[in-house]
């Protein structure tokens, strides 16, 4: 049960960095914010959780929002 936890937990912060990835803050920062003091295991938690690098998913939106 805790392995679920701790899943959980990292997953709500994926989901609350890509919120501020989108609203144009810096990756690094957005890293810090959302409690990851490593910026190494913050891109390996985002791309286990999104299939892509925090550096990417920013690129992605990007084009998405200037195709809309």
């Amino acid at each position: 049960m805790g392995k679920a936890l701790k899943r959980e937990e990292r997953e709500k912060r994926i989901e609350k960095a890509k919120e501020l990835i989108k609203d144009g803050i810096s990756v690094t920062k957005v890293a810090e914010m959302t409690g990851f003091c490593d910026y190494g295991y913050f891109g390996k938690v985002f791309k286990k959780f999104t299939g892509i690098t925090p550096r990417m998913w920013k690129a992605h939106q990007k084009l998405t929002d200037v195709s809309h």
